[in-house]
């Protein structure tokens, strides 16, 4: 594989990742869960749980790094758990993406 293909497609995966937060995260659509993620049933209850006690979460990507078929991401993820209390938390996920796939391998 070429340098340049190699370079497109770490691109894509990136984007990828960033579609995914979007969709998932920051518009809360679990059915885009499907879209992203093989065997994403287990992700959709969780979010299905987290959700609706917290409709205002965002996430932000602070940094995205792609090697190969590996994307890394931090984010901050906020939210108001409560009036005038927002909480903020950083994490961090990598991800393998396999057949346009993501496959969660690490937070």
């Amino acid at each position: 594989m070429s340098q340049t293909t190699q370079s497109s497609n770490i691109e894509k995966n990136k984007q990828l990742v960033r579609n995914f937060v979007e969709d998932v995260f920051n518009r809360h659509d679990m059915a885009a869960v499907d879209k992203y993620m093989a065997g994403g049933e287990g992700f959709k209850q969780y979010l299905g749980g987290f959700f609706p006690g917290h409709p205002d979460s965002r996430t932000t990507i602070d940094h995205i790094v792609g090697e190969g078929d590996k994307v890394f991401v931090m984010f901050t993820k906020a939210t108001n758990k409560q009036i005038d209390k927002r909480i903020t938390i950083k994490s961090a996920d990598l991800y393998r993406i396999e057949n346009g796939c993501l496959q969660n391998i690490g937070m």
